[in-house]
């Protein structure tokens, strides 16, 4: 016995045999059943993935974070380094490529607990300083006069 809708393997046969022949039966149409559309309206102009409690987080942890490096640079380069966070913002792609300046270093970090993807970016003067005091060169100050 066959489920209501599903045919059998003789029905399917003499189905077949008459494709073949170019004798189909009418099939009965029926309108399609209407179902519920599941359709969200998304504002792309207005990113909101993160909350605002996640927003702080991320905040805080930028600022722990500069305040890391400030501590770990200047003790390595044994000079006054300070670091600190200027904005965190939530952008389209295409905003987030306008706010980058020209002279600039990028690099795009996939973040793992979130499936996500982020910016960072560099001016190119902050990069230079930080590899030349990384690799110990220093700038010639001029003849020195020793007493």
């Amino acid at each position: 016995m066959n489920a209501p809708g599903v045919m059998s393997e003789d029905q399917v046969a003499a189905l077949v045999a008459a494709a073949k022949d170019g004798q189909l039966p009418e099939a009965d149409v029926q309108a399609p059943t209407s179902r519920h559309r599941r359709v969200r309206k998304i504002d792309f102009t207005r990113p909101s993935k993160f909350t605002t409690d996640q927003q702080r987080r991320l905040e805080r942890a930028h600022v722990t974070f500069c305040r890391s490096v400030s501590t770990r640079m200047s003790a390595e380069l044994r000079s006054l380094i300070s670091v600190e966070l200027i904005d965190t913002a939530q952008l389209t792609w295409a905003n987030a490529l306008e706010e980058i300046p020209r002279q600039s270093v990028s690099a795009i970090v996939d973040v793992a607990p979130i499936d996500g993807r982020i910016l960072v970016t560099a001016e190119l003067t902050l990069l230079l300083g930080l590899l030349e005091r990384c690799s110990a060169a220093r700038r010639p100050t001029g003849p020195r006069s020793v007493r």
